[in-house]
């Protein structure tokens, strides 16, 4: 979740700087495809890693090479040609990539599908507003409008953010 705030708040400094600031139905635009764009790039991101799944040298070690189905990546013996040419565009290419498409179009019906289901649930029928939404809308004001009691505020509870951040995650995975 912080990935899409980090990218509003950079997009909208270097459109302040460069002396055109977003306005707010902007910064709603980048928040709501900035999801997409991310997920969009695990469709070219998946095969790559299955692929190098596949020619692994641990893979290999436990002889696991022969029983990877050819739906989830191309067979041992094409996969370092397939590195070599660097393409897509082969047919050993086609199964991975039908079952992307695939995959990628189902989960596409089930948000939609999922996502009118319970406007017609919590919007319609049972008349409940949405606190996370306001409070997305709210920090969207706050970025575009740039009030500097808003600002102030959202600037420390950023800096607060980044320390729990720190001390909770980063100081032991350091230590």
């Amino acid at each position: 979740p912080l990935s899409v705030w980090l990218v509003i708040l950079f997009w909208a400094e270097i459109a302040r700087i460069m002396g055109k600031p977003l306005s707010a139905q902007e910064i709603f635009i980048i928040m709501a495809f900035e999801w997409t764009a991310i997920n969009g790039a695990w469709i070219f991101v998946n095969p790559i890693r299955n692929l190098n799944f596949v020619i692994s040298p641990v893979t290999k070690a436990f002889g696991f090479t022969e029983q990877i189905p050819s739906w989830w990546a191309p067979g041992y013996s094409s996969a370092p040609d397939l590195l070599f040419r660097r393409t897509f565009l082969d047919l050993t290419w086609l199964p991975p990539m039908m079952v992307l498409v695939l995959a990628a179009a189902l989960d596409m019906a089930a948000n939609i599908s999922m996502g009118y289901f319970c406007y017609a649930l919590y919007v319609r029928v049972e008349k409940l507003d949405f606190p996370a939404a306001a409070a997305g809308a709210q920090t969207i004001l706050t970025v575009a409008e740039r009030e500097p009691r808003r600002m102030r505020f959202l600037i420390l509870m950023l800096l607060l953010g980044f320390l729990y951040g720190f001390v909770s995650y980063l100081l032991p995975e350091l230590t």
